[in-house]
């Protein structure tokens, strides 16, 4: 017999459009961690404004963001691309540095 855990559901309560919303905030609709929703709006890459110098975000643009992710956010891994070769990143690495 095996048992499943089921996902846990977290009911978020609707976007209301008077008011801005943090990062943290705003990682909870979008579903991305909000070090990359501040990257992101910081590189011009995603909607979103400043309300002085902290990012934020209105209902209209966290609606846009899920749109746009489809509701999880995929970064791409800090490896780059896929390996040219069969040596590893930390071997190869190693490699160029003893030449």
């Amino acid at each position: 017999m095996t048992s499943e855990a089921s996902p846990v559901v977290i009911e978020l309560p609707p976007l209301q459009a008077d008011r801005l919303y943090s990062a943290d905030e705003t990682s909870a609709y979008v579903g991305a961690k909000p070090q990359w929703l501040k990257r992101a709006l910081r590189k011009g890459e995603i909607p979103g404004g400043y309300l002085g110098r902290t990012p934020c975000w209105t209902a209209v643009d966290i609606r846009e963001l899920i749109a746009q992710t489809g509701q999880s956010q995929k970064r791409p891994s800090r490896g780059g691309g896929p390996r040219k070769s069969g040596v590893s990143t930390a071997r190869s690495r190693r490699l160029v540095a003893a030449k």
